[in-house]
């Protein structure tokens, strides 16, 4: 049986096929054991064969390949297991003369069969669209390995056509006619690396995502480690458009904020935008790593990863790592994280970004933009056009008022359910480096309409005046054991306020 984590459901839309699928498992599922020890079968290609990338080889099996391509590179294709009780059996069939699918679907249903590896580097055997082959899987008890296999011997070469009721029609209609070469679409390169072929309409370029190797889809839990293994995947990369144009804005001096770039976002930014620095917010926790996926490279960007690339890119690029909650003063929120940003942001041509460019970033670029307009600079008495979350903002407000901040802010993420609906005190702590956190709930109805501004936890920490307080007084204690600040060290010398939501009762 398939690994169960191999496909994705939610590419069966279809009424008629996802009840035909469940059928087919069903039916696989309750049959007596049907090849006991067997491991290789006669299968039919239905993709060209691909070079695949050094570390896909590596990341499949361990294997290697010829980064620069070539006569030791390893190919794969899409291959569908042919004959009676094929462990294919559940899925839809391409190949099959009377298949109804349309181009769309057609790719859907390729994408979702087993991708097949040339063990070899240095013999190398080139497939095509329905060829006939013999083929291995990997069996543990009584589960076969349908992600991968590997590919054994070509039995026989084979040319259908786009004929009607014609064997792998679907495949000529979809890909062009067969030419015994290695497929290849949008390029003129015998041989395209970075993935099966990709859907119809769509030209293949370098920054393409792979089937199932989506950014958005696919998440990364640990960082990539910078080696020169990895080094030698950049000349790969190439500048791509921001997948999230909601989130990338300049807000002066040529500074950009961004949710975390890939590396052909990080490109386009270095190269065509003038970027000089880069400060990343977010670190290499999985929470931060999690939309850290390189579709061009399969790596997923940890903070040293990032410097590597950067400075491989241009070695005067230079790339820090900034703490988002260092420094933190009532009133004034995480000083030292601003400060920090502000150095960099003086001197224009800056990217900062954290994991998804909304909150951490949101309130080191509020905090940098009032300061300037505190200060007179010219050109920023008014705050920049905002993203396009809830609408957006328009800009031109006044930026050194608090309010017209909040929207600016605000217009890029979802602080005001966060706060005022959620009462999550977290929050409240960004915005008080650019919005004293007592001033915005004072702000019209907020004292009565805001879950945060009414919480007692928020009253403790903002309203109370702790100047009179003892930090070896029953009622400091108390705080503690409410659970509104905490020790940060084994010998009880430095603490830290916690935010929450509400507590504190």
């Amino acid at each position: 049986m398939a690994n169960k984590d191999l496909y994705d459901w939610t590419s069966f839309t279809d009424n008629e096929d996802s009840l035909s699928l469940i059928g087919h498992m069903i039916r696989w599922g309750m049959a007596p054991e049907k090849y006991r020890d067997k491991d290789t079968f006669k299968a039919v290609a239905l993709s060209d064969s691909y070079e695949l990338a050094s570390n896909e080889a590596m990341a499949i099996d361990g294997g290697s390949t010829n980064p620069e391509g070539g006569s030791s590179s390893r190919l794969a294709f899409k291959g569908r297991i042919i004959g009676d009780n094929s462990p294919h059996s559940f899925l839809p069939n391409p190949c099959d003369p009377g298949w109804p699918g349309n181009a769309e679907s057609t790719w859907r249903t390729i994408s979702l069969h087993t991708t097949f590896l040339n063990t070899s580097t240095t013999k190398v055997t080139p497939v095509t669209r329905g060829d006939i082959v013999l083929v291995k899987l990997k069996r543990s008890g009584p589960a076969y390995n349908l992600e991968y296999g590997t590919f054994e011997e070509l039995i026989s070469v084979e040319d259908p056509t786009a004929g009607a009721n014609e064997e792998c029609s679907a495949l000529v209609d979809l890909f062009g006619a067969i030419t015994h070469t290695a497929f290849n679409v949008g390029t003129s390169s015998p041989v395209r690396t970075g993935g099966p072929p990709v859907p119809p309409g769509e030209k293949y370029s370098p920054d393409s995502p792979r089937a199932g190797l989506d950014r958005s889809k696919t998440k990364c839990a640990s960082r990539s480690k910078a080696t020169a293994e990895t080094e030698a995947f950049f000349s790969a990369v190439q500048p791509k458009e921001f997948d999230d144009i909601r989130q990338v804005a300049m807000f002066g001096k040529n500074n950009w904020r961004y949710q975390q770039p890939d590396l052909g976002e990080l490109a386009n930014f270095i190269k065509n935008k003038g970027v000089k620095r880069v400060i990343r917010l977010n670190g290499n926790s999985a929470g931060d790593l999690k939309y850290s996926y390189d579709s061009q490279t399969g790596l997923c960007v940890g903070i040293d990863l990032e410097k590597q690339f950067c400075e491989w890119l241009d070695s005067t690029v230079e790339v820090k790592k900034v703490s988002a909650h260092a420094g933190f003063r009532i009133g004034q929120g995480y000083t030292r994280s601003i400060e920090q940003c502000n150095e960099w942001f003086d001197l224009g041509d800056t990217l900062i970004h954290c994991t998804h460019g909304a909150d951490r970033t949101g309130f080191t670029v509020a905090a940098w933009l009032k300061k300037q307009a505190e200060a007179g600079v010219e050109g920023f008495a008014t705050l920049p056009a905002g993203g396009r979350y809830n609408g957006g903002y328009p800009g031109g407000g006044d930026a050194t008022n608090g309010e017209a901040l909040w929207d600016y802010t605000t217009s890029y993420n979802s602080w005001k359910a966060t706060i005022c609906k959620n009462a999550d005190l977290g929050y409240v702590a960004y915005l008080d480096g650019f919005y004293n956190a007592k001033d915005f709930c004072e702000f019209g109805e907020r004292a009565t309409t805001c879950a945060a501004c009414k919480s007692k936890h928020f009253a403790a920490v903002w309203t109370m005046d702790h100047s009179k307080l003892n930090k070896e007084s029953p009622e400091w204690e108390t705080m503690r054991d409410k659970g509104y600040w905490e020790w940060t060290d084994k010998a009880k010398t430095k603490w830290r306020w916690r935010f929450k939501k509400s507590g504190g009762d």
